[in-house]
């Protein structure tokens, strides 16, 4: 996973260390990085490729590559990759337009 930069790295690592060792949590951060291999892949077999025309499609592959995970525990997700990916600011423009769940970011 590519980050926006070193502090966000430690804070990717920081989440991990704290939540990969309960099942809710590694859900959350496994759709995380599969999502962004997902998008990443696609970035480098196309630079200008265009996140928000395939979102959902992308968010029901990670989905089913994780093993069907909760709406909010993609929101969770999303909301993490925002914070520290290097594509999260496109991330939250195109799912700020596309989807809610009570009330955070998805």
């Amino acid at each position: 996973m590519q980050f926006k930069d070193d502090q966000s790295k430690i804070r990717w690592e920081t989440v991990v260390k704290d939540n990969n060792s309960r099942p809710y949590g590694a859900g959350i951060l496994s759709f995380a990085n599969n999502f962004a291999e997902l998008i990443e892949e696609e970035k480098f077999k196309n630079p200008s490729y265009n996140l928000a025309d395939k979102l959902p499609k992308h968010i029901a592959q990670a989905n089913e590559s994780t093993g069907n995970i909760t709406r909010c525990m993609k929101s969770a997700a999303l909301q993490i990759l925002i914070d520290v990916w290097l594509y999260g600011d496109e991330l939250a423009e195109c799912s700020e337009k596309q989807y809610l769940c009570s009330g955070l970011r998805f």
